[in-house]
């Protein structure tokens, strides 16, 4: 040990031997970050993988606070859902984060809790805080204005806030509803009939335009019928057919290449409904048949319903039960899915059946109704309209 200490000291004590060091430390290091480099351009796919998983957790931690939150605030407890966005690292988030589109959820389950308990001064808050997030959000604005008009000295400003930015944005359900609310309050209730009326004329048109439908073949769909066929294959022990069943599998499961052409596949077209005999609406594509999974995007309308699904391809029409759907910003609500928020989609793996086309292309049409939920004062102001006529 002593050897060692000496041998150490009289290096360190030349500059030039020490100068010697620091520059072959340095090189080595460079010849490190040079290495990991090439091996992050080689290996884009485990690092996507890898990127994948960690925004995966991330999202996950948040997806399960909001499910406990949406069940406090389902009960009545706005005090727990509060408490939690009141945590640093629900304050943290931004617009623009990956777990944002949970934060604005809970913002306007919160809102909508204090309103109809009428707790305004927290409300008033609140819809403060969502405005200075996302500046151009007009519900945020509409439940901040509805606030305002039920606290001392700001009454005329929430009413004359309402009233203009309902004449901007009339197809805002938010901002109808409680405009309408202020015209009932002020004996004006045939007004609040009418504009709740054209507002729903209103979404009726707009739930029939700017939808998208994406389609393409995922693995999630795939490595299932080709795990099936390797089975299929070993279980009736023909040895050629095995083998080529397993390369067909370890190709899609683990080749990029192939990985990379899926994405490249996948396709959208932006469409609108057209309307048959039977009281549905549809949307007619044209698709590759070997696809594996349809996705529909909605207009944002709050409150739009798709029920009765069904998909009508090579002559053969398939039903699409609610249990086969996934959805991202919409609910399971009366047999179908509703729209919570301004980005729903609800997609969908083909049926078996429907992938035995055997020509390239296919001709798809997807079939569904649609409905709008009516705002809540619709009837209470029908009714009084009524009684006062």
């Amino acid at each position: 040990m002593n050897s060692v200490v000496s041998r150490v000291d009289r290096l360190l004590l030349s500059k030039s031997r020490l100068r010697f060091v620091g520059n072959w430390m340095l090189m080595v290091s460079a010849l490190f970050v040079l290495l990991l480099f090439l091996l992050f351009q080689k290996q884009e796919e485990t690092i996507n993988k890898v990127g994948s998983w960690v925004a995966s957790a991330y999202k996950h931690s948040y997806a399960k606070d909001r499910k406990k939150a949406m069940v406090w605030a389902g009960s009545g407890d706005v005090h727990a859902v509060i408490k939690m966005l009141e945590q640093h690292d629900w304050q943290l988030v931004q617009l623009g984060d990956r777990s944002y589109p949970f934060k604005r959820e809970l913002l306007l389950t919160l809102c909508e809790q204090l309103r109809l308990t009428q707790r305004y001064d927290e409300l008033n808050a609140w819809a403060s805080i969502w405005r200075k997030l996302e500046k151009r959000n007009v519900t945020a604005l509409a439940y901040w204005y509805e606030s305002l008009r039920h606290l001392s000295g700001g009454s005329q400003e929430g009413r004359r806030g309402l009233q203009r930015e309902w004449a901007r944005f009339p197809l805002n359900s938010h901002l109808t509803e409680f405009y309408a609310a202020t015209l009932y309050e002020s004996g004006d209730i045939q007004t609040a009939r009418t504009i709740l009326n054209q507002n729903g004329q209103a979404k009726a048109t707009a739930s029939l335009t700017g939808w998208q439908i994406h389609f393409g073949r995922y693995a999630r769909e795939l490595l299932p019928s080709y795990l099936d066929e390797f089975l299929y294959q070993l279980k009736v022990m023909d040895w050629p057919a095995v083998g080529g069943a397993w390369q067909r599998l370890w190709r899609e499961a683990t080749n990029s290449k192939v990985r990379r052409s899926r994405r490249k596949q996948r396709k959208m077209v932006a469409v609108n409904l057209q309307s048959n005999v039977e009281g549905l609406f549809s949307a007619v594509v044209e698709v590759p048949a070997n696809i594996t999974r349809f996705k529909i995007v909605p207009p944002p309308v709050i409150g739009l319903s798709i029920t009765d699904m069904q998909l009508s391809m090579a002559g053969r029409v398939y039903n699409i039960p609610t249990s086969a759907v996934t959805v991202r910003g919409m609910v399971n609500h009366d047999g179908g899915v509703r729209v919570i928020n301004s980005e729903p989609s609800v997609w969908f793996p083909l049926p078996a059946a429907a992938r035995r086309a055997e020509t390239e292309t296919v001709s798809a049409e997807l079939l569904f109704k649609i409905t709008s939920a009516r705002l809540m004062d619709h009837k209470r102001l029908s009714t009084s309209g009524s009684q006062s006529q």
